[in-house]
């Protein structure tokens, strides 16, 4: 079943997303694309067999440009505006997301100043003591070393 796959697309460029104040409206658009695909009892590979892109369309929070994208996904296995993000935000945002207070802008910039890119980059700099110096950080350290 896509249905997984393509709500953890969609969330990641939601996080990848919010992490561009220009981006924030957008960014929510996946973000309930996102959770609407992830509730759904259907699969929608069979929505998309049989209706096309108008049958994605009828899905709660999808409109044609998401819809395009579904289908993009479902016919080559890739959306290429994903694949751009990633290049632009090489971070693990779905790792970041589980910790409490540490939402999108917080990670680009632990990424911009110090190369951290997931949670294992984190704990590293964190017990190397190069997180403590960087503004809003300073507590943070203390719970992850």
């Amino acid at each position: 079943m896509k249905n997984i796959e393509l709500s953890r697309i969609f969330n990641e460029m939601y996080y990848m997303l919010n992490a561009d104040e220009k981006a924030r409206f957008e960014a929510l658009a996946y973000q309930r694309a996102a959770r609407s695909i992830e509730s759904m009892q259907d699969d929608i590979s069979e929505i998309y067999e049989k209706n096309g892109i108008n049958g994605l369309m009828k899905i709660p929070g999808i409109g044609k440009g998401l819809a395009e994208h579904i289908e993009e996904y479902l016919t080559t296995e890739k959306i290429e505006k994903y694949e751009e993000l990633k290049k632009k935000f090489p971070v693990d945002f779905n790792e970041f997301s589980g910790i409490e207070g540490f939402g999108p802008k917080k990670a680009m910039t632990l990424y911009e100043k110090l190369g951290i890119k997931n949670i294992s980059d984190l704990k590293k700099a964190a017990e190397e003591h190069k997180i403590r110096d960087i503004p809003g950080f300073e507590k943070k350290v203390r719970h992850l070393s």
